[in-house]
Parts: C-alpha cells; structure tokens; sequence
C-alpha cells in the first residue's frame, strides 16, 4: 500500500510547478511610439464626437465625423500592425491605454476632477445643466492685493502656486471638486448622496487647509518671503452644474445665489478677523458631532443678498493679527 504524501513534499511539488515570472516586454523606441499612436487615435474618436455636439454647423459635424472616421481607422491599422510584431502586441497596446489615460488625466487636471468626468461622458452640450444640492467653498487670500503690488513678477507666480497647491490638495484630499481658480480665489464643491456627509468632508477639508496654510506660512516667513493667511466661506444649497458659454468656448461651472452667497460669506472674513465662516444652512447640515466645534457669530447683512444670515465659525478660526 503506498505511503501518502507528506503535506511539506506536496507543497514544495507545487511550488517547483509554479510558472516563473515573466519580465517585462522592452520595446523599442519605435514601438513604444506606435503605442502613442494608437492612444492618440482612441481618444480623438471619443473627442471629436464630444466636440460634434457643440455645434449646430453641417459642414464642421461632416469634418468631424470625417477626423473620427480616420481616427478609427488609424486605431485599427496601428492595432494591426501592432499584431505583426512577436510577442509585443500586448506591451504596445498597454501603451496605447496609458497614453489615453493621460488625455484623460490632463482633462480633470484642467477642468477639474468632476467636471472632466462629464466632459469624457459626453456631456459637454452647450447649456447642459442639472441641478445639484451642494457644499460649497469659496475662498481667497487675505491682503492679496498689497503683496502682489509689492511682489517681484518672479516671485508672484510661485507665491500663487504654494498657496494654491496647498489648498487643491486640502479639497482633493476630502474628495472636493476643484471648479474655479481665479488669481488667489478658489470655487469648489463637495457632493455626496449625504449632504451631512458633503458638509462633513468640506468642513475637514478646511480644517486641513488652515493648518497647511499656517505651516505654509511660517516657512516662507523664516525664508524672508510674502506669507499670508486664509478667507473661506462655506455654504450649503442649490446651484446648477453645467456648461455655459459660447459654440467657441465653453465652460464647466455652478452658476445660482448660493454662488454669490458663498462668495459674500467669504468676504465677511475681513470685517470680522476671521479666517473661516459658513452659513447657518451649512452648520445646520454637517454630522451632528461636528456642530459642538461651531460657534455663531451672530447675524449679518451680506452684499447683494436679500435677507440677513446668521453665520458660524470654528472654534480655531481667529486670525491673530
């Protein structure tokens, strides 16, 4: 009667018949650019069927449709000659995938994560909206006009960029949609099926960004450089999220009075020394274990809104002046 295996001799048989790794396919740099070709082709299909829906001209939709005909047909014919290649079809296609990737990458990274989404879905007809409910950011930075007029040409440009990359990243880190950047200004919005859950995520996000911005600024302050602080608004409530503009030039935005609403509480900031401030619509949405960190700061008459707000602030909102 034979004897049975032993369970370590069963494993080690099975490791032994365990295939190798097999390393990556080099290509060269003739193959890699046929990838890019390929890439390049599959995302002017998907672009210019985008751009078609923008225009009610016969003849440009003809063009259009005539550059996507030949876009398929350059997949197709580099797909082919990919296949001709031994072994290196499947690394040429990944790279075609990658270099499509990064066309998409770069549409989010100018139009904004959500709105590059859209944009790729195929919802970029002019006039296209829906409405949203919606937390919403709008923020700025304080005596921004006394450091630009003070500021070398050369040093405002990176002035910008460190402050705003510290807030980008404080919203992408919460899952906020960066909309707008104009010079110091920042228009952004939290969207979940939650609107406690969307408040919850902007208040974090602020949070973040005012110690960021505090570390920020004392590290430029030792290094002799321009520091300043943060003026944010939050609010809650409707807006519409769409394209607008022109056949020749389109723009993804909200557009609706929590918009100008945001950007008035934002601006309340300087009349009272503080650095953050949200409606009482807002305060009134975020998760219940985050009000205890709120305090009103009592009612106030915004510009060019109708009815006086009451508006809160956070416990660590004082700007030391």
């Amino acid at each position: 009667m034979a004897r049975p295996r032993s369970a370590s001799r069963t494993r080690s048989t099975k490791a032994r018949r365990r295939p190798a790794r097999r390393p990556p396919v080099e290509l060269t740099n003739l193959e890699t650019k046929l990838g890019e070709v390929i890439g390049l082709a599959m995302a002017a299909q998907g672009a210019t069927d985008k751009i078609a829906k923008l225009t009610s001209d016969r003849e440009l939709k003809r063009q259009l449709k005539t550059m996507a005909t030949e876009a398929a047909q350059a997949e197709k014919g580099g797909s082919e000659v990919a296949g001709t290649i031994t072994g290196k079809k499947g690394a040429i296609m990944k790279e075609a995938r990658d270099v499509r990737q990064k066309a998409s990458k770069m549409m989010s990274t100018y139009l904004g994560r959500g709105a590059g989404r859209r944009v790729l879905g195929g919802r970029i007809s002019r006039g296209a909206v829906e409405r949203i409910s919606t937390a919403l950011w709008f923020s700025d930075l304080r005596d921004f006009t006394r450091i630009a007029d003070a500021a070398a040409p050369d040093q405002l440009i990176p002035f910008l960029g460190e402050y705003a990359e510290t807030v980008i990243d404080a919203i992408h880190a919460s899952g906020g949609d960066v909309l707008k950047l104009i010079g110091d200004r920042t228009l952004a919005i939290f969207s979940a099926p939650d609107p406690a859950q969307a408040c919850g995520a902007a208040l974090a996000a602020a949070e973040q960004a005012i110690a960021a911005i505090a570390a920020l600024g004392e590290r430029r302050a030792s290094s002799g450089l321009a520091a300043t602080k943060l003026y944010l608004g939050l609010h809650f409530g409707d807006v519409f999220f769409g394209n607008i503009g022109s056949r020749e030039r389109l723009d993804f935005t909200v557009i609706g009075p929590a918009v100008n609403e945001v950007s008035r509480i934002a601006s309340m900031c300087r009349s009272v020394d503080l650095n953050v401030l949200m409606s009482s619509e807002f305060a009134a949405t975020i998760p219940d274990g985050e009000r205890g960190s709120l305090a009103c700061i009592g009612r106030y008459a915004l510009r060019g809104v109708k009815r006086a707000q009451e508006l809160y602030t956070l416990d660590t909102a004082r700007i030391e002046i």
